[in-house]
């Protein structure tokens, strides 16, 4: 076991984009003065309250992170990519 537990330990995985970034695309948010970077912050407050947040709490609840690994989404790894990833994690949460 580890002494330290990286980011690639965890099992879901799904960054937070600016409000208007389209579906499939990887924006960020781009900082030029005081006035973008107060938008950017309060954009980023928004998206944490509006998707992070929650899908933290629901994986968080009892039994949260099993559901999720058993609808087969981890956020960018996907269980039809990943049949074995998600057979191992299942089995490692299961009771």
């Amino acid at each position: 076991m580890p002494k330290k537990v990286s980011e690639s330990l965890g099992l879901y995985r799904r960054r937070l984009h600016p409000a208007a970034t389209p579906a499939g695309i990887e924006g960020w948010w781009e900082i030029s003065d005081a006035g973008s970077a107060a938008a950017a912050v309060q954009d980023m407050v928004e998206q944490l309250e509006l998707d992070g947040f929650p899908t933290l709490e629901r994986m968080l609840a009892p039994k949260g992170m099993l559901q999720q690994v058993r609808s087969g989404d981890l956020g960018y790894i996907k269980r039809v990519h990943h049949e074995a990833f998600f057979a191992y994690a299942e089995a490692a949460l299961s009771d």
